[in-house]
């Protein structure tokens, strides 16, 4: 990896409409599925791409608590650095949604 430093996270909510209701449990049910775009871009100009899937009835979180950790974590909070990130991403650890 070059040392190319993130300048822009990007968290971006979308819906995906289930044909038919996934069910679990008793009181669980999903008509459509909640997540978040995440883009990366980076002072090379390089951008990835990736996928969050809060899950609010397993784990806890929601789009919006995706949003607000990416928000954390970005340039000007303390995360346009590989180790600023991890450090922060270190407090997560033990938490309901973190699984080692």
């Amino acid at each position: 990896m070059s040392g190319a430093a993130v300048q822009k996270v990007e968290a971006i909510p979308y819906r995906l409409p289930l044909t038919s209701a996934l069910a679990w449990g008793a009181h669980s049910a999903l008509s459509a599925a909640e997540h978040v775009l995440v883009r990366v871009i980076l002072s090379d100009g390089s951008v990835g791409v990736a996928e969050a899937t809060p899950r609010p009835t397993i784990y806890g979180e929601t789009p919006a608590s995706v949003g607000a950790i990416l928000a954390h974590l970005a340039p000007g909070q303390g995360g346009g650095q590989r180790e600023a990130v991890g450090n922060r991403l270190d407090l997560l650890y033990g938490r309901a949604a973190h699984r080692p």
